[in-house]
């Protein structure tokens, strides 16, 4: 069955600032704007057509605070040409364009407003640590899909390697994440 006939939409919409151009946004050390080794609080805004619960879904805007100091996403410029900092019908568009996806599958499954009809019917968040024993995770930050070399658009999201997932239950059977001061609200409220 091909992706488009699927009911799924496997791949989605998704915004990686490596992905998109900007390589030094997020990892590991002080070099990157936001320091993966360090504390940081994740605020995800869901934007609709009104301003309230009732409109339509038109964007989601991702904040990161670390160190006192509030980070906007990365900007898709490097990319795209074009300044999108969240996630909207438009991005996804352009996203499927530029990386040379065969369909807009997101933008033809009725995109973000599909989603918020979706999230208007009730979802529940879940948050867990977790490795892809079939990819090693490289769709989410090494060159995927596998063997498409790093150079193609969109194929590198990350600076990992193809082995560096690989035996992540092995290597780090210990492995932890913590989630803590989860929280939710009026946009504004809970940065």
């Amino acid at each position: 069955m091909r992706e488009a006939d699927s009911p799924c939409d496997k791949a989605g919409c998704d915004f990686n600032p490596f992905r998109v151009g900007n390589t030094s946004f997020y990892g590991p050390g002080p070099a990157f704007v936001v320091d993966t080794t360090e504390p940081m609080t994740v605020t995800t805004q869901f934007i609709t057509s009104n301003g309230t619960v009732e409109g339509e879904l038109v964007e989601i805007r991702r904040l990161y605070k670390q160190g006192g100091t509030t980070i906007s996403n990365a900007d898709a410029r490097l990319s795209f040409g074009e300044g999108y900092e969240s996630i909207t019908d438009g991005m996804c568009s352009r996203k499927s364009e530029y990386f040379g996806d065969a369909a807009d599958v997101f933008g033809a499954k009725g995109g973000l407003k599909q989603m918020g009809e979706a999230m208007r019917r009730g979802m529940v968040l879940v948050l867990s640590i977790w490795d892809d024993m079939a990819t090693g995770m490289t769709w989410l930050d090494a060159t995927a899909p596998y063997p498409v070399p790093a150079w193609v658009r969109g194929a590198s999201r990350g600076s990992c390697s193809q082995e560096s997932g690989k035996e992540a239950r092995k290597d780090h059977p210990d492995a932890y994440v913590v989630y803590r001061n989860i929280r939710y609200g009026e946009i504004g409220s809970t940065l």
